[in-house]
């Protein structure tokens, strides 16, 4: 964690507090057990760091003027070696997973049941999302458990990780006689057959070798069935995947390209594949709509009224649409001073930059003039979007816009009068927090209102006091260990995990800007 300058101590929106983690409190009563792990840890960290070492002749060699004089075979032959050392380390990499997690080191008992956080603690180890995390967790169980062919193909680098988990998830909760059958013909030729291929030869296998199994293989499956949250993309696009029965996927497959090919033959000038997205869109906007009713198989019918999704849009977004509305220079044209201008210009630019992270705060360039930066409009399960949509989504329809920057006179701060906050006070929190913010999660289902001191520890219902967390974080933060320490002027929450200090950053960073003047009857945005 980098070095902060610390806030006054009158800042109401600094907290800091000390707690015993729960890492400290294994220490404190297993002193001996935790000289032997932290003796073991180190030897461990020693031996790999000695092989990363190893690898820097062979780094020094690939940047040579003499490789590129090499032929392209020589190059492949050369990355088919790396392959299998990359397969090695995840082999490793998935053994110490499955330890950590059989350690139980970080299962919790709280009231809703046994809470596993050891996939949260390696997604921060890694730096990936929990979600991977879990499905590393998973295979590694499944593969040194059950699947005795591929963990030593995948230990000696002959099979790479993402065929690994194939095998894992393919054959998870197969008989151990029809799995390890299926696992030996799949892997016979799994170095030549692409993750797809293998993922098509295991369903094949199951099916001709057992087609009773494969039946009710087929009914535990379709329990799973699920349509995922958008994950953001680049530009303004979203992905989303879809767990379906085949005659579900088919029916929907079916739906989407009669009415694209109908849309063509009408004339319409969009592709294929855009028809296809546009239709789907279409249909769910017409639920959100008109509403739509919902037929149950264990209950009473359900009526689905008309729905809004809330989409946050600054104030300066809006602005843009005004007539001769002259926005402040971007922080862009600050960086192509530096790269393209004149040699005083980019020397002063660059120390007004710094190491290059000060470019969100800017306030000024080199010269003088007024940078604004322009805060991402924010659609509610999604993330940022580019101004133009933001502008567009504003206008109403099946949006509900939510403008900021601008005071409502409504009051954020209930002091201690009572412990849930009033719908303004809420409201303020969603708009500011937009996803969840626990330590390394980024889920942006609506979650649950938390305490940043707690209410039994004198905390106080206020804006500056509350942040949103997911039910699952909130469960992490109340039994697994994981401790709220400081809450920083940018917004930013520094942890306390059973495996260290971690530190969260608001889905927007907090704005360090000021906007001369806005043509708008409305406050300074600043």
């Amino acid at each position: 964690m980098e070095p902060d300058t610390p806030p006054p101590e009158d800042d109401p929106e600094f907290l800091d507090f000390e707690v015993e983690t729960a890492h400290e409190a294994y220490v404190r009563h297993n002193r001996a057990n935790h000289a032997r792990d932290t003796e073991l840890r180190q030897a461990l960290v020693h031996s790999y760091q000695v092989v990363e070492r190893m690898l820097e002749p062979v780094q020094i060699l690939t940047e040579s003027p003499a490789c590129d004089d090499v032929s392209g075979m020589t190059h492949i032959v050369a990355a088919g070696q790396v392959a299998r050392l990359i397969n090695r380390a995840h082999a490793a990499l998935l053994r110490h997973a499955m330890h950590a997690q059989a350690s139980r080191a970080f299962m919790f008992d709280d009231p809703a049941g046994g809470l596993d956080t050891t996939g949260e603690q390696l997604a921060r180890s890694l730096g990936i999302s929990t979600y991977k995390a879990g499905k590393l967790l998973g295979a590694a169980a499944q593969i040194y458990d059950h699947l005795p062919h591929t963990a030593a193909a995948l230990d000696a680098g002959e099979l790479s990780l993402d065929k690994a988990i194939v095998l894992a998830d393919g054959l998870r909760g197969v008989p151990p006689h029809l799995a390890h059958a299926v696992e030996s013909v799949a892997l016979s030729h799994a170095s030549v057959r692409t993750v797809s291929e293998i993922r098509k030869d295991i369903e094949r296998l199951l099916i001709e070798l057992d087609p009773d199994t494969a039946n009710e293989l087929h009914a535990d499956a379709s329990e799973r069935r699920r349509v995922s949250r958008p994950r953001s993309r680049a530009h303004g696009m979203a992905l989303m995947r879809m767990d379906l029965t085949a005659e579900q996927s088919a029916s929907i497959d079916h739906a989407l390209d009669a009415a694209a090919r109908a849309a063509l033959t009408a004339g319409d000038c969009r592709t294929y594949h855009q028809l296809r997205a546009d239709v789907l869109a279409s249909w769910a906007i017409t639920a959100l709509q008109t509403g739509a009713h919902l037929t149950t198989t264990c209950g009473d019918p359900v009526h689905i009224p008309p729905t809004k999704i809330a989409v946050t849009v600054p104030l300066e977004v809006l602005a843009r649409l005004l007539p001769g509305w002259d926005p402040h220079r971007a922080p862009a044209a600050v960086l192509a001073d530096l790269y393209d201008g004149d040699a005083e210009t980019a020397e002063r630019t660059a120390q007004l930059l710094g190491d290059g992270r000060q470019i969100l705060e800017l306030s000024r360039d080199a010269l003088g003039r007024p940078v604004g930066r322009t805060e991402a409009a924010w659609v509610e399960g999604y993330g940022p979007i580019a101004p133009a949509l933001g502008a567009l989504l504003a206008a109403g329809g099946t949006w509900q816009r939510i403008i900021t920057d601008g005071p409502s006179g409504v009051p954020l701060d209930v002091g201690r009068h009572r412990y849930r906050p009033p719908a303004a006070i809420e409201a303020a929190v969603r708009a500011r927090d937009l996803a969840c913010q626990g330590p390394g999660c980024d889920s942006r289902a609506r979650g649950e209102l938390d305490h940043v001191i707690e209410w039994h520890d004198g905390g106080g219902t206020s804006v500056g006091n509350l942040l949103v967390l997911c039910k699952r974080c909130h469960r992490r933060k109340s039994a697994a260990g994981e401790y709220l320490i400081a809450v920083r002027p940018d917004g930013s929450r520094v942890w306390q995990t059973p495996t260290g200090t971690y530190t969260s950053y608001p889905a927007r960073a907090f704005r360090r800007i000021s906007h001369d003047a806005l043509p708008l009857p409305f406050p300074d945005a600043a």
